[in-house]
């Protein structure tokens, strides 16, 4: 009988170590939270250049011979071109090349394109308004 009874202790034991064992995992708990993301987007702004709203050249300039009178945002119309426009950084440069072409009466310095153009001319009719051209008419020379 005393077997019978560390039988009988022996299984109590085990039936409380099976119980509390590996094979009754323990309940844990467990807390995510999840915060919101945020993403940010820029977007990077396109800029140009343009001609500026208001023309700062003043009035005379002078080529390496010649006087010019200059009008802003003005266009010498009715023209007598002189070969075809030239590319120029300037006006002076736009003038110089007026004063070392015979003939020449005056430019327009056309500023709205990437490259400004310089067109010379003999003679001309009349000024009229022009956004972004410089006209300038020979006054005297030396």
């Amino acid at each position: 009988m005393v077997q019978f009874n560390i039988l009988a202790g022996s299984l109590a034991l085990l039936a409380i170590s099976v119980n509390a064992g590996p094979c009754h995992p323990s309940v844990t708990t467990a807390v995510t939270s999840t915060s919101p993301s945020t993403t940010e987007t820029s977007a990077a702004a396109a800029t140009t250049s343009a001609a500026p709203d208001t023309c700062t050249i003043e009035s005379p300039q002078y080529g390496f011979t010649g006087e010019y009178e200059v009008y802003c945002d003005t266009v010498a119309s009715s023209t007598a071109p002189i070969g075809s426009f030239s590319y120029f950084n300037t006006l002076v440069e736009c003038l110089h090349h007026c004063d070392d072409t015979p003939g020449c009466q005056g430019v327009n310095f056309v500023t709205t394109e990437a490259r400004p153009r310089c067109i010379i001319w003999s003679k001309m009719g009349s000024f009229s308004e022009s956004k972004g051209v410089i006209a300038a008419r020979r006054i005297s020379s030396d």
